[in-house]
């Protein structure tokens, strides 16, 4: 093998291992000034929604089967919230948790577990299904400044799952 050879198969092999110990290599970032947060997201399938004005975000993955003409549009496959409450967040956990049992038909899938995120905020969690058979995962995290965020998901399928606790601990207040 050439010298060349062997340099370019070593930059190619540095550069995979550098981008592959990155946890969201290749993920977009978005701040929120106005929120004091970031926050990141692959795209695709993620989409940031911008007719929602900051501090508040939202992200969706749309519905990607057709639509029936006439019929309305059904509600995208995920779709994540950022808004501020204005409680600590274990006050606005218990209500949460007081309006998801006070709505008939739905079910808590996971009880109130705590949370946090990779830059180590913290907080706590509750996961129902509706009676849709829709998902709900309220997240509310304290941040340094004060206030609590929450963290709304709503999918067809579980969103239990491993691409939305990665997204959901990339999470970070800004400084």
């Amino acid at each position: 093998m050439s010298k060349r050879t062997l340099f370019a198969m070593a930059t190619l092999i540095s550069s995979c291992l550098q981008s592959g110990s990155e946890p969201y290599a290749g993920w977009e970032e978005v701040v929120v000034a106005e929120g004091g947060y970031s926050l990141r997201y692959l795209a695709p399938p993620w989409e940031r929604d911008q007719t929602v004005p900051p501090p508040d975000l939202r992200l969706v993955v749309p519905f990607q089967h057709g639509t029936v003409p006439g019929l309305p549009a059904p509600p995208p496959a995920y779709e994540l919230d950022v808004t501020t409450v204005p409680s600590a967040a274990t006050e606005a956990l218990a209500a949460a948790m007081q309006n998801t049992l006070g709505e008939g038909g739905d079910e808590i899938v996971e009880t109130v577990a705590p949370f946090s995120t990779r830059s180590g905020l913290s907080g706590h969690e509750v996961m129902s299904k509706d009676s849709s058979s829709r998902f709900h995962r309220e997240t509310f995290v304290a941040m340094p400044s004060g206030q609590v965020l929450l963290i709304s998901v709503e999918s067809n399928d579980d969103a239990g799952g491993r691409d939305v606790d990665d997204l959901l601990a990339s999470l970070e207040a800004l400084p």
